[in-house]
């Protein structure tokens, strides 16, 4: 999924970096940050995915770590979701 980020097929936005993110027991599949934006994804391969809580989770994070006031972006990859507000 990183290299379909890295190629710019699922999100094209600039991006110098991408990779995963694993800080103090916390882990998100995939951060890209580039001079101005921060995109973090998850990517769960089974089905009922609750993307609210994905969500919360990248959030949460995300607060921890845009110090700069980036642009933020989010997305969630699974097989099927079971909510999804």
């Amino acid at each position: 999924m990183r290299e379909l980020i890295k190629e710019k097929i699922l999100v094209d936005l600039p991006f110098n970096y991408v990779g995963k993110y694993v800080h103090k027991g916390e882990e998100v599949n995939i951060i890209a940050e580039g001079d101005d934006v921060i995109f973090l994804g998850e990517v769960k391969w089974s089905n009922n995915v609750d993307a609210n809580e994905l969500v919360v989770k990248m959030r949460r994070i995300m607060a921890k770590i845009n110090d700069k006031g980036k642009k933020e972006y989010y997305g969630a990859f699974a097989k099927s979701f079971r909510r999804c507000e």
